[in-house]
């Protein structure tokens, strides 16, 4: 279980004029499930939740970051990779909603395995992967810090 990775990656863009239009493979979705980010469009606005589209971002451990993953599934981030490759015992319960506590006992599973299945029932819009670190390179970890730092210097000059 060496250096698993749990991918996130949202179908969610926006047409010319502005509508939120999900897609997945090639399909477009019922108005029910595009209205999913309707609330945060109402609150932040259509060019926010187009940045916030394209925002990638990178949670290194889930020992008390389960509640932001779940905050920024649910608000339509663009894409979450989730590092952690501890496997899950008794402890990391207390520190993590995230984990059924049956999967306890699924020996050699992985945090980041554990929650996605969990993630999924918060954003099933979300398609999650699994991934070993061992062969990213550091353009692969650029992704995040790049764009984190672009989406911060937008916002910071408001």
């Amino acid at each position: 279980m060496d250096g698993r990775v749990c991918v996130e990656t949202s179908p969610a863009q926006f047409s010319a004029d502005g509508k939120l239009q999900i897609q997945m493979d090639g399909e477009e979705l019922s108005a029910q499930e595009t209205a999913l980010y309707d609330r945060q469009i109402r609150v932040w606005g259509v060019d926010d939740q187009k940045r916030l589209s394209k925002t990638h971002v990178l949670a290194n451990g889930l020992n008390g970051t389960a509640e932001f993953c779940k905050n920024i599934i649910l608000a339509g981030v663009g894409s979450l990779t989730i590092m952690d490759d501890h496997i899950v015992t008794e402890d990391a319960l207390s520190a993590n909603f995230l984990i059924p506590p049956a999967s306890v006992k699924d020996e050699g599973s992985s945090l980041a395995e554990l929650c996605c299945d969990s993630l999924k029932e918060f954003n099933p819009m979300f398609v999650f992967q699994l991934k070993e670190v061992k062969d990213k390179t550091n353009e692969y970890f650029q992704i995040h810090s790049d764009k984190g730092s672009e989406h911060e210097s937008k916002r910071t000059s408001h």
